[in-house]
């Protein structure tokens, strides 16, 4: 209808140089886009240019860095963009949860807030414009990401991005050159000179691809966000409805309840201190899940820790012990 519309329109040349510039690309092989500051354009452009790529490829990847969610809906609606970089909520909110301030309810405000476009929202941790988690600039400690990482990959149906090197806990040390620069005052990866990222250059360890430089933590830190990945690249969890079972300064427990899957997900922020749940699921949750009363045990999908779920007639109690710094997915079978 989009394309439709602007068929016999008279628009302005530029719109049309955009246009082939996009569909030259296209032709040789890309599909998919990220549109820089997108909403420093008008959204009638992105209407012409977004429905012209759709009629050559329905299955494009349109992705829209912007930063203002009053208009939001207007560039997913009008300006037919597949999704948008979600910065100024959840991103914002989890940031300031990693260097000890706000608090876990946040994320359930901005959820809810979003929740009519929230499949539409892209997640991401870091990114070539943010601070690299384990900087010295923020968070200094890579295992500050995996309580954040856990809420940023389930809390929502869309998708979830990885930033080279933050999996494997990518510093951003050392003096890029760019700008005059002193050593200590750049915290993310330059994209602007030729400069090297250590923890990508462990892992690919010469060309041989085998992680063989890595540190210990490194290695783990990487087969934890593998685990989470895979956990939710096929999860039916996250396409079912959020249930808060717990909101704290520094920690979050919520039920993602779908017909086929159900999951139990919390994450600690404290640095110091284990968190220690013994939570009641809602008495509906439980009728829902058909559990038989007894005692089941929990294995996590991430780290492998232990819990219990205690079921009576009517209630049921979960019970785990989340360390500091970290995050679980328990399954609660149905």
């Amino acid at each position: 209808e989009h394309a439709a519309f602007w068929e016999h329109k008279d628009v302005p040349n530029s719109w049309k140089k955009y246009r082939d510039i996009i569909h030259f690309w296209m032709d040789k092989g890309v599909d998919g886009f990220r549109f820089d500051v997108a909403e420093l354009v008008p959204v009638e452009v992105w209407s012409y240019l977004n429905s012209s790529i759709k009629q050559r490829n329905p299955e494009a990847f349109l992705l829209a860095e912007i930063y203002t969610p009053a208009i939001y809906r207007d560039f997913i609606q009008l300006g037919k963009m597949d999704y948008l970089y979600d910065k100024v909520g959840q991103y914002d909110a989890l940031y300031g949860l990693m260097q000890g301030s706000g608090s876990t309810q946040q994320l359930l405000n901005i959820n809810q807030d979003l929740a009519d476009i929230e499949q539409h929202m892209l997640r991401f941790l870091e990114n070539h414009d943010e601070r690299r988690i384990a900087s010295k600039g923020f968070a200094e400690d890579a295992r500050m990401g995996k309580p954040a990482m856990l809420l940023a990959a389930t809390m929502h149906s869309g998708p979830i991005m990885i930033y080279f090197g933050q999996e494997l806990g990518e510093k951003a040390e050392g003096n890029t050159g760019f700008g005059g620069l002193e050593e200590g005052t750049w915290f993310d990866t330059t994209i602007f000179d030729y400069w090297g990222v250590p923890a990508i250059q462990a892992w690919m360890n010469n060309g041989r691809f085998d992680g063989g430089q890595l540190s210990a933590q490194q290695a783990a830190l990487r087969e934890w966000y593998s685990a989470l990945l895979n956990s939710v690249k096929t999860a039916e969890a996250t396409q079912g409805q959020l249930i808060p079972l717990h909101t704290e300064e520094k920690s979050i427990t919520f039920i993602l309840n779908h017909p086929q899957q159900t999951w139990l997900v919390t994450s600690n922020f404290s640095r110091e201190s284990a968190y220690l749940g013994n939570l009641n699921l809602p008495a509906d949750l439980v009728k829902d899940l058909s559990l038989r009363a007894g005692n089941y045990h929990l294995v996590g999908k991430l780290s492998g820790t232990q819990g219990e779920l205690v079921v009576t007639d009517e209630t049921a109690t979960a019970s785990f012990n989340i360390p500091a710094m970290d995050g679980e997915i328990f399954e609660i079978a149905k």
